[in-house]
């Protein structure tokens, strides 16, 4: 038993123990601090992630890919995206499903995090 966080770090450490790609097992994960200097580089990062895929969206080919994702220095396998931008938001301090949010906008992303800071 683990935290989201615990379980993408442990399989992160253990892909590149055993030189796999985590990401061929775990969805694309961002891990956004609670300290605020952290949690703008995490969110730029994923903001970067998130404008290459929105480029993207608007080609007809996307759905017929079958070349991984290069970003950055990490592979992404192209069956994790089928043509739209769809996140989810799930905070690290709750179990059960309580928190999750699926968005597919950066708006939306803002508001989920005002939200949450918010204590809503």
């Amino acid at each position: 038993i683990s935290t989201k966080r615990g379980i993408f770090l442990n399989m992160r450490e253990y892909c590149q123990k055993k030189k796999e790609k985590v990401f061929d097992y775990l969805p694309l994960t961002f891990i956004i601090d609670g300290d605020m200097h952290m949690a703008q580089a995490q969110l730029g990062e994923f903001y970067c992630t998130y404008k290459q895929f929105a480029t993207q969206s608007s080609s007809s080919t996307i759905t017929t890919r079958t070349k991984p994702w290069k970003l950055g220095q990490v592979e992404v396998p192209a069956c994790h995206y089928r043509g739209k931008n769809m996140w989810l938001l799930k905070p690290s301090g709750l179990n059960r499903g309580r928190g999750i949010h699926v968005f597919s906008t950066l708006p939306e992303l803002k508001e989920l995090l005002f939200e949450y800071t918010q204590g809503v």
